[in-house]
């Protein structure tokens, strides 16, 4: 610790042998992440593969292709679909695979999906990372490309169409933009959603008035659900306000109908790709080449 006064640098009076910085710490928290890390992917494999429930909730998706009616089991009972007709639409090429094809196929995509959010890590932190993703790339559902879309969305906003036409309530990008004031993106945003929407229900409006019963009628969240609604739009604004996009994975973790195991958490691989980077700004010394120098990025790359 340095402190300085009087134009003089003054060092602390704790001797350096005994002072803890933060990377030692970091090097210190090495060793017990990748060995919890392990833990949770090893176990989990193993819990899903013994009982034959690898996919179970990507399951419920490959059977959209064959269902006439896509709302026929009732929600949170085995195979229950729970998106909008427009997700079944999306897939309905991919349904048409045998059941182990498609379940390898999203595994892969999620996996992935996945590597791409934490490769900003490196190896040493994105490997443990990714390990803590595997409860959701085992059991299949679409957190790792709602993950996707805090980080793309930001720059296409479009893209917020598919957390809104999935679990609904996640899909805070359109908030994100009205409080910046960004309202080209806010538009394309809404829109995008819109259009899908309005494609799909010209498509199949019976499914849409199902889906719509079918939403009312299940128990979502319980009691927390408003609550933590609330928080999540709190959250969104006061992210927007402080120019902080990593805050809205927390917030859509918040805003999830349900929180169910450990799967939900993955949303926040999106972080890595999200955290603010710091400019590197011109010292003094080298102001005569700064009209040489390349275009700083902004803090927030991505918006």
């Amino acid at each position: 610790m340095v402190s300085v006064q009087g134009g003089e640098q003054e060092k602390s009076t704790i001797p350096a042998s005994q002072r803890l910085t933060a990377p030692d710490w970091l090097r210190a928290a090495v060793c017990p992440l990748w060995l919890g890390s392990l833990y949770v992917a090893a176990n989990s494999t193993r819990f899903y593969l013994t009982r034959n429930w690898v996919g179970m909730d990507a399951h419920a998706y490959w059977l959209t292709g064959t269902h006439a009616h896509l709302y026929s089991a009732a929600p949170q009972s085995v195979d229950a679909f729970l998106y909008s007709p427009a997700f079944a639409q999306l897939i309905w090429p991919m349904t048409h695979l045998p059941w182990h094809a498609f379940v390898a196929l999203w595994i892969v995509l999620e996996s992935a999906t996945f590597a791409w959010l934490l490769i900003p890590l490196g190896w040493r932190w994105g490997v443990p990372a990714f390990c803590l993703c595997v409860p959701e790339i085992a059991v299949g559902n679409v957190y790792a490309f709602l993950a996707a879309v805090a980080v793309l969305g930001m720059r296409w906003p479009a893209l917020w169409a598919f957390p809104i036409l999935t679990k609904v309530t996640p899909g805070l990008g359109p908030l994100w933009f009205a409080v910046r004031r960004e309202w080209r993106k806010l538009a394309w945003a809404v829109g995008g959603t819109l259009a899908l929407a309005v494609v799909s229900l010209s498509v199949t409006p019976t499914a849409w008035s199902d889906w719509a019963a079918f939403i009312l009628s299940s128990p979502g969240g319980g009691l927390w659900l408003p609550i933590r609604l609330m928080a999540a739009v709190t959250l969104t604004i006061v992210a927007a306000r402080l120019d902080k996009a990593w805050l809205v994975a927390v917030a859509m973790l918040l805003a999830c109908p349900v929180l169910a195991g450990i799967s939900a958490l993955s949303i926040l691989a999106s972080i890595p790709r999200l955290r603010p980077r710091q400019v590197a700004r011109p010292s003094p010394t080298s102001a005569p080449f700064h009209a040489f120098a390349s275009p700083a990025t902004p803090e927030h790359p991505i918006k």
